[in-house]
């Protein structure tokens, strides 16, 4: 959650900069905001597992 929150609040100026201008000018900004967003759902779909896989082994 956090990371999304981060990549959220990189995105931002990136948005309005670009309907401002139609330039997508902070580019490096844009990378590590998609990079942070490629990073959180990766971490969302661990988490997924680890929990199915302690669920199982909890049932067992």
């Amino acid at each position: 959650m956090v990371l999304a929150l981060v990549s959220a609040a990189l995105f931002v100026p990136v948005a309005t900069t670009y309907f401002e201008t139609g330039l997508m000018l902070p580019l490096t900004t844009f990378v590590a905001s998609a990079m942070l967003t490629m990073l959180s759902f990766l971490a969302l779909a661990c988490g997924l597992i680890l929990d199915a896989a302690t669920r199982g082994r909890i049932e067992a």
